[in-house]
């Protein structure tokens, strides 16, 4: 095991923003890692007490994809932070391109990882399966991120951008449509009411500055400014919420 990977003395150490190397834990995140991207991951790491259907489905996983696995729970205890984590996979965090061509979920500033993981979760539910990180410190390959995503980071493709002008010289020429709550003197077009040309970028922020700040997308000063619909006692919806509400609007034809 290469010193990317391995600590001093060998073994797995944990993850830092930018290793060319991560791990995922968990079962789950364990098969979807093998069935997504079986070319990425090095090694299956098993805690000796998973037994039964488990450890079968996670061997003949493992040994389908040309993946070598083991019983190491000294790794598994070194990194896992739940002790009802039973397997690990080690595996190389390659930076991924986007589709020029799809739909892209942007997200400006995200800093939770949790969220995130949401966030890929409902992309993938509603199969969009590109998404930029603008600005954000956010490694897509932390196994925070891959955890909360329930291993739906692997069936995506998660590219970070320093800024908004970089995401712009990427991908130029796209429709941009920036959600935020509505705002008095901010026009804004209603989401059942918005007509999205294809392809297009589903931009979130916290809340959006102005155009003129350059933190917008290319392309959003003159693109479309969209707000959900909400009572109005709520302030803002969630990320993650309001990423699927709007994906499931755009996959249902509400715009």
């Amino acid at each position: 095991m290469s010193d990317a990977v391995g600590g001093a003395r060998g073994g797995p150490r944990r993850h830092r923003p930018g290793d060319a190397h991560s791990y995922a834990l968990g079962e789950w995140a364990a098969l979807e890692a093998l069935r997504h991207r079986p070319g990425a991951v090095r090694a299956v790491l098993l805690d000796p007490a998973l037994d039964g259907s488990r450890r079968a489905r996670l061997t003949l996983a493992a040994e389908r994809a040309g993946v070598p696995w083991r019983d190491d729970a000294r790794a598994l205890r070194a990194l896992r932070h739940r002790s009802d984590a039973r397997a690990l996979v080690l595996l190389d965090a390659s930076p991924d391109a986007l589709d020029a061509t799809a739909d892209h979920v942007a997200l400006i500033g995200t800093r939770n990882a949790g969220n995130l993981g949401a966030v890929l979760r409902a992309s993938l539910g509603f199969d969009l399966r590109d998404v930029a990180l603008i600005g954000s410190r956010l490694d897509p390959w932390s196994p925070h991120v891959l955890r909360a995503s329930l291993g739906a980071r692997f069936a995506l493709r998660v590219a970070t951008f320093a800024d908004a002008q970089a995401y712009g010289e990427a991908h130029p020429q796209r429709t941009v449509a920036t959600f935020g709550a509505a705002r008095p003197g901010r026009p804004s077009v209603a989401l059942p009411e918005a007509h999205l040309p294809r392809p297009v970028t589903l931009a979130f922020g916290p809340e959006w500055p102005d155009a003129s700040s350059g933190e917008h997308p290319a392309g959003a000063a003159d693109g479309l400014t969209v707000h959900i619909p909400q009572h109005p006692d709520l302030e803002s919806h969630n990320l993650a919420v309001a990423v699927g509400i709007v994906l499931y609007a755009l996959r249902h034809g509400a715009c």
